[in-house]
């Protein structure tokens, strides 16, 4: 994963208007993606990004811990879609773009 891929999630999200949270196996914070990178904790409450994830950029993070799930919750649907691993989500960004 890339500083750029990650960028290009970033603003593809923002265009359909849909939040991602990417979970961590064994790990308290979440990496969220809604109209801002930021972090929380598990109850969504934004924390310092140095609390959690030290000096990583998002890229760095999203390749040194293990994705746990990522939840996808589009505008106008109450569900938030929820993809077993990392690659899933990104093989439903890749259809969704065409």
């Amino acid at each position: 994963m890339t500083h750029e891929r990650v960028m290009e999630i970033f603003q593809f999200l923002r265009e359909i208007k849909a939040r991602a949270y990417f979970f961590f196996k064994n790990f308290k914070y979440v990496l969220s993606m809604n109209g801002l990178i930021r972090a929380r904790d598990k109850s969504f409450e934004v924390v310092e990004w140095s609390r959690a994830f030290g000096s990583k950029a998002p890229h760095e993070v999203l390749n040194s811990l293990d994705v746990e799930k990522v939840e996808v919750q589009l505008k106008k649907q109450p569900e938030p879609i929820v993809f077993s691993s990392l690659q899933e989500f990104l093989e439903w960004l890749s259809a969704r773009k065409r």
